[in-house]
């Protein structure tokens, strides 16, 4: 057996060196093979692109030949354009310094820097004693030479590229020339080097260096044929042979490859050291050799170890089994015990038994007695558990002269040993039912107190674990106890590493005192107030979803904010518009009045005018915020009213800028006032147009939309149809920020004097007072779609929407109206308005004015009545009496700003008929005639 075990070792040590030795001399191929891959694929990639440069710089000559050949090289006005020619062809290159002409005489006639009026003889330049010479037309490529001072290419190296130009006979007339820059090619090359000890380079087929990187002056043009064997091979194989790797027998210390280029006419050649190749491959192998000397010491080593610790394993072991032998049957018997008390019987019958003694006893939980040391014929053993704790002990009596030896002691030690472990054993397993009994009861407990509970709660360990999690914590969280019971919370939840909820949970640990916080958790897409409570176990965590309360609370606020700037606007409404009247009212007639007057002067008019129509519109828009202008819905087609606006959309937005129309099939009919919603979408278009400052595209799509219970509770709107409205550009968009704040009234994002804020926030309210929503998708740099949900009209009660055909010119009339108005100034100007069309007018400033007039029996063909009045008497409540006086009287109300009197729900009352302030005389004019000719 131990000479087997040796002679194992010595195996697998010499079967490890040998595939060590086999593996490095495999990975030294392979390291070969793999630079000859590169190599190839280097002259690859360098033949192509020198392939691309001069093929290119090719073109241009057999272009500027092509040009020149029907002009000469001689004519002075035919080489101005020759130059103009040549300079455009040289704006185009990055790979050449300049494009030339050489005439006939061997002079410099053309440049593509300048036109040579000197004509510097060049004739000895080689391209042009090459062409001078060339039996056939074809592309000179001369060796690398430094460019001649004054030049384009002064100072720097390039090889002189240049065709043969001929006249129409035939014969010679000159060379066309560039001169390619050795430092275009240089960085190409140097950046396919394969690493330290590689070369690659640009040869001619007479062996020349045209290029070499790392570069080197003193190999431009040397001749490599003595030194590179692979040309003597080139001339054994044909002209379409494109590359072959091979080794440089000259030099048996370097790899190589070539590749031709252009059909033969050059070379690219890239060769690699072997010693460099091979760096990488030493450092391994020798590591490796290392690591095999270190494997063989150590079999070595245990090999010796195993043969020295066998010999006395063997020895050991004769002993063990004579012994253990007497001890098998009382060990097995004292194993199949599964009482305590029974063990202890079992024990002290044993040692008796073994030893001879006439008297033995076992005590459990007191010290060892030394007792006389002297009496040779009572023997005290210990009882020992695991760690050599003490249990207790065994105590033997033998009768008369006989004694204990040594060999009752340890047998007697051994028994006492079994009997030890298997009383800590049933110890520690009556120790642990009990426990196990306790903590099951304590977890019920618990359970049940936990699950009592409303809040969630789970725990973390030390390690931060999920440990327990109740019930409402799984819904929560949103998942499965199965999935978070023994994980690490930031394990689960990356998300919150580094965030508000490790920094509060690590706090409470360190500190070790309770702490609670309330954070927005982006992966439940929740609000959550927490109270983390530390404990030596971990921490206990108590949390709940506030998501719907921040909601509510934010719903709750933004009513209170929407009702706050209603009551506000409602307040100034009435009175403002009053005075707007009055103010449009007198423009018009001052408009009039000054028809003749100076340009200057008329001017000044219509800017008050101007002005009074921006502030109406103003008082428009934050009555359409806050939801307080009276709406006239009807039954609407919104596909047909979009198609009536395109038009005018495309006068506001410009030429810059295109409109798509992309009008859904089988659209409902929306309940919506129209005009309004006219003026919801060209504010749409508007703000598209200065979100795409260079111009763009606006895209109008309609739709039908079904919205569900959630997301109507969540927008504040009804469940159910509706039809979709979408505007969308292509301009900068909005962030998250800008879109929170989008619908604030005054928020605006342009310059200051360059927009009010209210455009979307007039948009939102009219949405929102229509019973729709509006909302907005944006992504920086990506545009906007702001989307407008309005009510599908599901009965045929409200009036269908139709357009007006053309804008009628004002009527006159001669009925009677009475006028009943509590502002002096719009009394006064709605009556001589009127009067000014030919009605007779009687003027009343309150409502028992008014009334009175009506029981008098006079008669009237109109009331026109504010409807806010002072005095008690409303318009309305006047309204409903002169109807019961006056059944044939019809009714008009005007006034800049309704509150419940003649609007419910947003809506004017059926069959009110009403004129918004302020007003101008046209407007009344219509409204007038309107009511009094239906």
């Amino acid at each position: 057996m131990k000479a087997l075990l040796v002679l194992a070792n010595l195996v697998v040590a010499s079967l490890l060196s040998v595939v060590i030795a086999l593996q490095v001399l495999s990975e030294r191929e392979a390291e070969i093979e793999d630079a000859y891959v590169s190599l190839s694929r280097t002259t690859a990639a360098l033949a192509e692109h020198t392939q691309q440069t001069i093929t290119a710089l090719d073109l241009a000559l057999q272009t500027i030949v092509t040009e020149i050949t029907p002009y000469g090289t001689e004519d002075p006005a035919a080489l101005e354009e020759i130059h103009t020619f040549l300079r455009n062809r040289q704006s185009g290159s990055t790979s050449a310094y300049s494009f030339y002409i050489i005439n006939a005489q061997g002079r410099l006639a053309a440049t593509a820097r300048t036109l040579d009026h000197n004509h510097s003889d060049i004739s000895t330049n080689p391209e042009y004693v090459g062409q001078l010479t060339a039996v056939e037309d074809k592309l000179f490529i001369g060796l690398p030479r430094m460019g001649v001072p004054s030049g384009a290419a002064e100072g720097r190296w390039i090889i002189n590229l240049s065709r043969r130009i001929e006249n129409t006979d035939g014969s010679f007339a000159g060379v066309a020339g560039t001169n390619m820059s050795v430092a275009y090619l240089d960085e190409v090359y140097d950046d396919l080097l394969l690493g330290a000890g590689s070369t690659v380079a640009l040869l001619n087929l007479e062996g020349r260096v045209l290029m070499k990187s790392p570069f080197a002056v003193s190999a431009l043009g040397t001749q490599m044929a003595e030194t590179a064997p692979f040309l003597t091979r080139m001339a054994q194989l044909d002209s379409e042979a494109i590359s072959e790797p091979y080794r440089d027998l000259s030099q048996p210390g370097l790899l190589a490859a070539y590749r031709f280029v252009r059909n033969g006419e050059l070379v690219v050649y890239a060769d690699w050291e072997e010693a460099q190749v091979l760096a990488a491959w030493r450092a391994r192998s020798w590591f490796k050799a290392w690591l095999g000397g270190l494997a063989f010491v150590l079999f070595a080593s245990v090999s010796l170890g195993s043969f020295l610790y066998l010999q006395r394993r063997e020895s050991w072991q004769r002993e063990q089994t004579r012994r253990l032998r007497l001890l098998a049957e009382s060990s097995a018997a004292l194993l199949s015990t599964e009482n305590l008390d029974d063990l202890l019987d079992k024990c002290a019958a044993l040692v008796r038994s073994l030893t001879g003694a006439k008297k033995s006893s076992i005590v459990l939980g007191e010290k060892v007695g030394s007792g006389n040391k002297e009496d040779a014929s009572v023997l005290i053993v210990p009882v020992r558990g695991k760690d050599e704790r003490r249990l207790g002990y065994v105590s033997l009596k033998k009768d008369g002269e006989e004694s204990f030896g040594d060999d009752d002691q340890f047998e007697v030690q051994q028994l006492t040993n079994v009997t030890g472990l298997l009383v800590e054993n049933m110890q520690v397993v009556a120790a642990r039912e009990e426990a196990l009994l306790q903590a099951n009861s304590a977890k019920d407990e618990i359970e049940k107190i936990f699950s009592s509970i409303s809040d969630a709660v789970f725990s973390l360990d030390t390690e931060w674990r999920f440990v327990y999690l109740n019930d409402e914590a799984e819904r929560i969280l949103e998942k499965p106890e199965s999935e978070l019971l023994g994980n690490s919370i930031w394990d689960v939840y990356p998300e919150a590493v580094g965030g508000v909820f490790e920094i509060e949970y690590r706090r409470a640990r360190n500190e070790g005192s309770p702490l609670s916080f309330e954070q927005y958790f982006d992966p439940l897409n929740s609000w959550l107030s927490v109270r983390v409570f530390p404990h030596h176990g971990g921490i206990t965590v108590y949390f709940q979803d506030t998501t719907e309360q921040k909601e509510t609370e934010s719903r709750l606020r933004q009513a209170q904010k929407m009702d706050a700037i209603g009551q506000l606007t409602g307040g100034i409404a009435h009175d403002f518009n009053n005075l707007l009247t009055v103010m449009l009212g007198n423009a018009d007639l001052v408009e009039e009045y000054l028809v003749d007057a100076p340009e200057s002067i008329r001017m000044q008019a219509s800017v008050i005018r101007k002005a009074g129509e921006r502030a109406a519109e103003l008082t428009h828009r934050l009555l359409a915020f806050a939801r307080r202008q009276p709406l006239d819905p009807r039954r609407t087609n919104v596909n047909a009213l979009i198609s009536d606006v395109e038009e005018m959309m495309g006068r506001t937005l410009g030429e810059n800028f295109e409109i798509e129309l992309v009008r859904g099939a089988g659209l409902w009919k929306a309940i919506v006032d129209p005009h309004e919603l006219e003026n919801a979408i060209l504010n749409l278009a508007i703000n598209a147009r200065d979100a795409m400052a260079d111009g763009g595209k606006l895209t109008i799509e309609t739709g039908n939309a079904s919205v569900d219970e959630d997301y109507a509770a969540f927008h504040q709107m009804l469940a159910g149809q509706y039809v979709v409205i979408a505007v969308s550009d292509t301009g900068t968009g909005m962030s998250k920020d800008v879109i929170a704040k989008a619908f604030d009234p005054f928020f605006t994002t342009k310059a200051e004097g360059k927009g009010s804020g209210l455009g979307l926030s007039m948009v939102f309210g009219f949405a929102s007072q229509s019973g729709g929503h509006v909302k907005i998708y944006s992504e920086l740099g990506h545009g906007t779609t702001i989307k407008i949900y309005l009510p599908r009209a599901v009965d045929n009660v409200e009036t269908e929407y139709e357009r007006e055909a053309s804008v009628e010119p004002i009527k006159r009339g001669n009925e009677r109206i009475l006028l009943l108005e509590d502002d002096d100034l719009v009394l006064d100007h709605a009556s001589r308005s009127l009067k000014s069309l030919g009605y007779l007018v009687t003027e009343c400033s309150n409502g028992e004015a008014a009334l009175k007039h009506l029981s008098d029996g006079k008669r009237f063909d109109l009331l026109l009545t504010d409807v806010v009045l002072a005095g008690g008497i409303s318009g309305k409540q006047v309204a409903i009496k002169a109807a019961d006086l006056a059944p044939d009287i019809k009714i008009l109300f005007m006034s800049g700003y309704t509150e419940n009197a003649i609007v419910h729900h947003g809506r004017l009352d059926r069959g009110v008929v009403l004129l918004n302030k302020p007003f101008r005389l046209v407007d009344l004019a219509r409204k007038v005639r309107q009511v009094l000719d239906a």
